[in-house]
């Protein structure tokens, strides 16, 4: 709103803060009108000039609602000509007079003012001429437009071309749309008032995860028994290979919050083994959750014009959460997974909020539960209290009468000195050189539960599908039209 009117005018039609009851306007009203009479209610206070608060009407209908047609399109007019049906033909939306005193929360006769205004800037003598309906007819109905994210999804597109062939390092259009998208990420809610960013930690819903990893070779199975800390955690760098949260040599911890998820999610070949082990949280975390991110709500003000961006933003963030946990092939990893690894190190980079990962459902798996991983900042394991000079040793088998059977075993022989210090320099069959390790500046943030590990022998692999037949037309061609070739049909996979 202006505050440049000259009050003193006693001709102009002004309407003061009180006789608006929408509250974004009656605020506007307040903080940028002038003193002056109200036309309606007489009374003295801020007020602006009946011209301007059409201006704010005029614009909150360019970006919010759209004119519907004032006649019946195809499918209506066949259903008015059937004689088999009563069709009565209604216009949709809502008539243009009333909608403005509803969105403004105002009087009839101010209403009916700024329609009468509206009216006139937008009539001219060849539309009137013509019988043609111009925007603020009277007759004109109106309905709420469809929020279209057109221009962040065209900044998208053009981020992934970039990453995929152009540049992946320093990408400053990656920086720049990144910032777009995911600022103010901490203040958005959903519908039933959830959070996007979650607590995950000690007495959190989040409390504890559970990591699953493939194991071929009985000596590397009995390896990760022996030191769940170390070997079920997340690999060092030089091991860490690409997912879809992180690059190659960025090691993060990938976790889920029911085992079953965890065991689904690594996709074992039968006749493997997996082992998953139960890691507890043990310090406050904040996940980014993309279910939430998906049913984003935005309340805002017509009236108010960035409420357009935020409603085109909470679109664009519904349809990037889809696109995160989104099924991909495994021979497009490499490349679809750029757009996910370049998200995860923007959010694990950000100070303001600080994210410490990221919370998705699974599409591996219906179990109920969602998918974590952690960042390489607060995926660190604390390492398990194994005093020096213990020896630990670790079977997969016994023997009885009936003969070899699966028996996992672990065996840490503890001197009997009271107060021995604890191993730090534990063998590391993968020759991880020590000095890093002690370098490692990272706090605490998981310690396994070593009387939590599973060992799943994989029989066989189950699949939920859907069917779909395959219909076949055989005919005689005539000759007179040439059959379109494959890539001329339509082909949707």
């Amino acid at each position: 709103m202006s505050d440049s009117v000259d009050s003193s005018d006693e001709d102009e039609t002004r309407v003061c803060a009180d006789c608006i009851a929408e509250q974004f306007l009656k605020t506007s009203i307040e903080q940028t009108g002038t003193d002056g009479t109200c036309t309606y209610c007489d009374e003295e206070g801020k007020t602006i000039p009946l011209d301007e608060l059409a201006d704010a009407v005029e614009a909150a209908f360019e970006d919010h609602f759209e004119r519907t047609s004032n006649q019946p399109d195809h499918f209506e007019e066949i259903m008015l000509r059937d004689p088999e049906i009563s069709y009565q033909w209604e216009r949709k939306g809502e008539q243009v007079n009333y909608l403005i005193a509803e969105i403004l929360e105002a009087d009839e006769e101010i209403a009916d003012d700024v329609h009468e205004m509206l009216n006139d800037r937008h009539s001219d003598f060849d539309s009137m001429a013509a019988g043609e309906e111009t925007p603020f007819d009277g007759e004109a109905h109106y309905t709420r437009k469809d929020v279209s994210d057109y221009e962040l999804q065209e900044s998208w597109s053009s981020l992934e071309k970039s990453l995929k062939s152009e540049t992946r390092m320093f990408n400053k259009q990656a920086e720049a749309t990144m910032r777009v998208v995911f600022e103010d990420i901490a203040t958005h809610k959903t519908s039933d008032a959830r959070p996007v960013i979650v607590d995950a930690g000690p007495e959190s819903a989040i409390s504890s995860l559970f990591r699953a990893r493939i194991f071929a070779h009985a000596n590397d199975l009995r390896q990760a028994m022996a030191y769940p800390d170390r070997d079920l955690g997340p690999p060092p760098s030089a091991r860490a290979v690409a997912g879809r949260m992180n690059a190659r040599g960025i090691s993060v911890f990938y976790g889920a919050t029911e085992p079953e998820i965890a065991l689904a999610e690594v996709r074992p070949p039968v006749g493997s083994r997996v082992t998953i082990a139960r890691f507890d949280v043990i310090r406050p975390l904040r996940l980014l959750d993309v279910a939430a991110l998906r049913a984003i709500i935005v309340d805002g003000s017509v009236f108010d014009r960035d409420y357009i961006h935020r409603l085109r933003k909470a679109v664009f963030l519904e349809r990037l959460g889809e696109r995160i946990v989104m099924p991909v092939m495994p021979e497009d990893e490499p490349a679809d997974y750029l757009i996910t690894q370049a998200i995860a190190d923007y959010l694990a980079g950000l100070s303001n909020p600080i994210i410490d990962g990221i919370v998705f459902p699974s599409v591996q798996s219906r179990t109920p539960g969602s998918n974590v991983v952690l960042f390489h900042k607060s995926s660190r394991v604390k390492p398990m209290d194994i005093p020096q000079g213990a020896e630990i040793d670790a079977r997969l088998e016994e023997t009885d009468d009936e003969g070899t059977v699966p028996a996992y075993y672990v065996w840490e022989r503890r001197p009997l000195r009271r107060g021995a210090p604890v191993a730090t320099d534990l063998p590391w069959p993968m020759s991880m050189p020590y000095t890093m390790r002690d370098e490692d500046v990272r706090p605490f943030t998981l310690q396994v539960d070593p009387t939590n590990i599973k060992v799943h022998h994989v029989r066989a692999v189950s699949f939920t599908t859907e069917d779909h037949d395959v219909t076949r037309h055989v005919y005689d061609d005539p000759g007179t039209q040439p059959f379109p070739s494959l890539d001329e049909t339509d082909r949707r996979f």
